[in-house]
């Protein structure tokens, strides 16, 4: 996947195309006329005139049903960047920034509800700030959120620069989470091997394996990069076994080491991301009782810890009602799973969901 070009918000170099010219122009690529379009969405064309011409401003319903007609995943994009620049209730970067004591705050905050905002506030920060921490935990927020909206090229990019400060700063713990979220960006490019990602991530695992943190806080931020390198070799094998199927010992190896992960992570969070992933390696395995416990407890308890767990969690019982061959009940969840990530701008896992569901429409 080719993902849009970074922008620095405020501080970019050009303007940005106002939003009814991106809507626009989009239109004219994928649909010719707007007479086309009008039939995609099931309004009339004079209400298609109305938004593309104005004066109205479309607010959030519209903007879902104006991006579910498009086929092209970067028009969506696009058009989603250009409504959150100009139509979306946020506007001002300068002011939810003008404390950077409240930064990270205001940017966990506004990705809840805007994610590319969030994005786009990060990287205006990022550009300008001086102090270290701040510009490292910027950078993996950026990183991170990047991920969640399905551009995980971009966020290579980020990690690229973080490895490179890590490096000309001599910062191991740094330069650690720079090789992990290398992996981690990887595992989420459709055009990376499983070869390449499994050796991105082996390079993290050497690196942490001869690394000794020499304070407190080093061996906490180490001991929490070990919890989740475990969990991630077990993303890596279900990624593989997705593409073709992994011989029973590696399944193994993976459980092994996603519950590895469970004993190490110090946070709730962590303790149910790897419960979540636990179960579907148990899936895979065939073991739909185990499975079904594991779920059971995250449902039970997990889910008020966040990280994106409900839809995490979520996805992965609409994979055991297809393991138990319940495909009517799992494709009800995986449709209430895609729009509640849509809404959320969770576009990565909206798009796994959107996945599952072809496959097990295919399946009928």
């Amino acid at each position: 996947m080719n993902d849009p070009p970074l922008t620095t918000g405020y501080l970019a170099p050009t303007k940005p195309k106002h939003f009814r010219l991106v809507l626009r122009e989009a239109i004219v690529r994928e649909f010719g006329t707007n007479k086309t379009f009008a039939v995609a969405t099931g309004k009339s064309e004079g209400r298609i005139s109305q938004i593309v011409k104005g004066p109205e401003t479309p607010d959030r319903e519209t903007l879902s049903w104006l991006l579910a007609a498009f086929q092209s995943f970067a028009l969506q994009e696009q058009i989603r960047r250009a409504w959150f620049r100009d139509c979306s209730p946020v506007q001002d970067f300068e002011s939810l920034a003008a404390e950077d004591g409240a930064l990270l705050t205001q940017i966990a905050e506004l990705a809840e509800e805007l994610p590319t905002r969030a994005v786009d506030l990060a990287l205006a920060r990022r550009s300008v700030v001086h102090d270290q921490e701040l510009w490292q935990t910027l950078s993996e927020q950026t990183a991170h959120l990047l991920l969640r909206l399905s551009r995980p090229g971009a966020a290579a990019q980020i990690i690229h620069e973080m490895e490179r400060s890590a490096r000309e700063r001599d910062d191991r713990v740094d330069h650690l989470t720079a090789l992990w979220m290398k992996a981690n960006a990887l595992r989420n490019l459709e055009s990376a091997t499983s070869k390449t990602v499994m050796g991105a991530h082996l390079a993290a695992v050497s690196f942490a394996t001869n690394y000794s943190p020499s304070s407190p806080a080093e061996r906490e931020r180490w001991k929490d990069r070990r919890s989740q390198m475990d969990r991630d070799f077990a993303l890596n094998v279900l990624r593989a076994h997705e593409r073709h199927p992994q011989p029973s010992d590696l399944l193994e190896q993976a459980r092994q080491s996603v519950q590895r992960s469970i004993d190490i992570g110090a946070s709730p969070g962590f303790y149910y991301m790897g419960m979540e992933v636990r179960a579907r390696v148990e899936i895979t395995m065939g073991d739909v009782f185990r499975a079904e416990q594991t779920l059971e407890e995250i449902e039970e308890q997990g889910l008020k810890d966040g990280m994106e767990i409900v839809e995490k969690s979520a996805l992965t019982r609409a994979k055991l009602c297809l393991a138990s061959n319940e495909t009517e009940e799992a494709l009800e969840r995986l449709r209430g799973i895609s729009d509640y990530c849509f809404e959320r701008m969770n576009l990565h896992h909206h798009r796994a969901a959107d996945q599952l569901i072809l496959r097990a429409t295919e399946g009928l």
